[in-house]
């Protein structure tokens, strides 16, 4: 806590939050997933590592060119070259980025910048070594990739599996002045009709447009809903579809919203009390704390 304090007299606002943060604690669950050649995914970490190797053994062996550009090299330069400096590598350590990912040796920027003169001379060392012999260490040949999830593809494919649905307006719910039959947003679809049997039928075609970029039900995430005033609770106690059995929902949050079977708001409002305690008693540590000023508290 004294950290976040000093980091915030400091105007260290990046390091203030990821201290907050790592009291608070609190972790989000990651899906890993890819996109294989033929629009399909893969979700197994194995079948993963296995396209990624393939991906980049492509990218980097290609085969010879049967034609190539003529270059005017420059002659060869046959002048000695001199070590390296302690002061040369003090100065490049000094320039190195703060706040960087690390390589598998977990090594960061600030270690080096704040190791004293005792770790600098040894990395002068190694590296005179390495500049001597011409032999690079095989640890530094090493390279982490880190792939980042290009935006927009995942919708990409829902939003092909949607368009080739053609939901007619005949299909849809009527809400006042308009009618609904598919409520999008992300990876979460909602599906709405008059009748259990329309509702089966409008599943059905979403599973068969869905199947052909890869995507698939997941019979456990997967519930239903009856929406009405009146009670319905025996009657469509569960819901059979081809080879899927759903499990009938009282209520379930839509876009940070609790929508319920009988539309009340009262749930509604009770689940924002709820994370607002929530939110209050996991910071309760650090609002309490005497070594936190009252200007971060607020």
């Amino acid at each position: 806590m004294e950290i976040a304090e000093l980091d915030y007299k400091s105007h260290k606002t990046r390091d203030m939050y990821k201290q907050i943060n790592h009291l608070a604690g609190g972790n989000k669950k990651k899906e890993r997933f890819l996109k294989n050649d033929d629009g399909t995914l893969i979700t197994s970490s194995v079948e993963i590592a296995n396209r990624w190797s393939e991906y980049f053994d492509e990218l980097l062996n290609c085969d010879e060119p049967d034609e190539v550009f003529s270059f005017d090299l420059e002659p060869w330069n046959e002048q000695d070259c001199p070590e390296p400096t302690l002061e040369e590598i003090k100065l490049q350590v000094k320039w190195l980025k703060n706040h960087k990912s690390p390589d598998e040796d977990e090594v960061q920027a600030e270690l080096l910048k704040n190791g004293g003169e005792e770790l600098l001379t040894k990395l002068w060392k190694l590296i005179c070594q390495i500049w001597k012999s011409e032999k690079i260490p095989e640890e530094w040949k090493a390279a982490t990739i880190c792939p980042i999830h290009k935006k927009g593809s995942m919708q990409d494919l829902l939003e092909k599996v949607i368009r080739a649905m053609n939901v007619r307006p005949d299909e849809r719910v009527k809400l006042q002045d308009s009618s609904i039959g598919l409520l999008a947003y992300a990876d979460d679809l909602v599906l709405m009709e008059e009748s259990p049997n329309a509702l089966k039928s409008l599943f059905g075609r979403l599973q068969r447009m869905a199947s052909k970029v890869g995507l698939q039900t997941n019979e456990t995430k997967t519930e239903y809903m009856v929406v009405g005033r009146r009670e319905t609770a025996g009657v469509y106690p569960s819901l059979n579809v081809r080879n899927y059995v759903f499990s009938r929902a009282k209520q379930f949050k839509y876009l940070g919203s609790v929508i319920t079977e009988k539309n009340e708001i009262v749930k509604e409002i009770s689940a924002r009390i709820l994370a607002g305690n929530r939110a209050y008693h996991g910071l309760a540590k650090l609002l309490g704390s005497r070594s936190l000023s009252r200007e971060l508290k607020i």
